[in-house]
Order: C-alpha cells, then structure tokens, then sequence
C-alpha cells in the first residue's frame, strides 16, 4: 500500500459524501486511490469519520496496528488521515479534524439542501468559508 503525505494543489480528489463530489486525480503520482485500484479494481475505497481528537484517534488506530497509508491537509484547513483497515474492513478509514469553522461550513451545505427545489444543481462554495 502506497504510504504518502500530498498537498493538494498537486493533484486532485473525488469523494462522495451524500451528493458531494471533489475529483481524486495525482497526476500519475502514485496514490492510495490507484493503488487500491490496482489491487482490487474499482468500487468501494473508504468512509469517514470526524474527530475532535483527532491525534488521539490517530494514536489509538495505529497501536491497534492500522497503519497511516495518507496524511494531507485538505483544501478546507483541517488534516486528514486514511488509515489502512483493509486488514478487518472493505475498505480504509479517513479521520477528519472536527473544527467549529469545518462544522459550520458542512453546516452550510446541509442548510443549502434544504427545501431545494431541484434548479440549478451545482453550486459553488468556498473551500475555506462554506460560503
């Protein structure tokens, strides 16, 4: 398993949490995506968790022997690690650092959802503000 730390203007990143997508591209670089690609196909690569202590829960994945396999800062200010749990589960774990500012701009999101009238389904947000 590719162990990595990025940054992401380097490369790009998909993920789908409910109807949100970000675009997961390295530029040829190796990554925990391809590898997973390579070694299993396409399908299912990870979920996550948010975590207000996230270097404890970190800590506390890696005594329980799941090693780090990609440490980064997203584009929205926190850290992000993917724990390789593919020993136990289908897939790798993604621990999120909870901060009041990342809640509130998820928080924005969910507000955006609701009572949507189904026009105009992209928006535009920033990274950093949720706004």
């Amino acid at each position: 398993m590719v162990r990595e730390r990025s940054v992401y203007p380097e490369g790009r990143i998909l993920s789908r949490a409910a109807d949100r997508y970000e675009p997961h591209a390295r530029g040829g670089k190796p990554s925990v995506y391809q590898e997973t690609i390579k070694t299993k196909g396409h399908g299912f690569h990870h979920w996550a968790i948010c975590s207000k202590s996230f270097d404890q829960d970190v800590a506390a994945y890696e005594a329980a022997d799941y090693p780090v396999a990609f440490s980064d800062i997203s584009p929205r200010g926190v850290r992000i690690v993917y724990v390789d749990t593919s020993r136990d589960l289908p897939g790798m774990l993604e621990i999120i650092e909870t901060t009041d500012a990342l809640e509130a701009i998820y928080q924005s999101y969910f507000d955006a959802s609701q009572n949507w009238d189904g026009k105009d389904p992209v928006r535009r947000w920033s990274l950093k503000s949720g706004s």
